[in-house]
Order: structure tokens, then sequence, then C-alpha cells
């Protein structure tokens, strides 16, 4: 436990002034704003590689199958 909150709980404060009423448990949110756009950069990226070959993945979660299925249909539809 941090010296800080130690120090504090000793003294009797309140640790109830520091929660989040909202929340379950009462805690606050610390991961979930680094895991929401990375997602959608490796989908953009993904999309942006295959526009030169006519291949378009449009749905995620991108999977090997999705993305080898965008290239065929691609392929199929130039008619190479």
């Amino acid at each position: 436990m941090a010296a800080g909150l130690r120090a504090s709980i000793a003294q009797g404060s309140s640790l109830k002034r520091r929660c989040q009423r909202h929340t379950e448990y009462g805690v606050k949110g610390m991961g979930e704003g680094g895991a929401i756009a990375p997602p959608a950069t490796i989908a953009n990226a993904v999309r942006d590689a295959l526009a030169p070959l006519g291949a378009e993945v449009n749905e995620t979660p991108l999977s090997p199958r999705r993305v080898l299925d965008a290239i065929r249909n691609a392929r199929a539809a130039s008619g190479a």
C-alpha cells in the first residue's frame, strides 16, 4: 500500500469521498481510454493496405478469414 494512502487510513480519513458513487464498487476507470482506439486503428490500417487490391474489410473484429475472403472477392470481381 502506498505510504500516503496508509497515512490517510491511519488518520481516519474517509476513502468514500474519493470513490465514485456511480460505478460498481466505487472504482474509477483506469484502462478504458487506451483500449478504445487500437482496434479501429488496426482496422483502418488493414483497409488501407488492401485498397490497392480493391479489397474492402468493413467489419470487426478482423480475422484472417475475413481478410482472405476480402482479397478473394476482390480478385474474383476483377477477373484475375
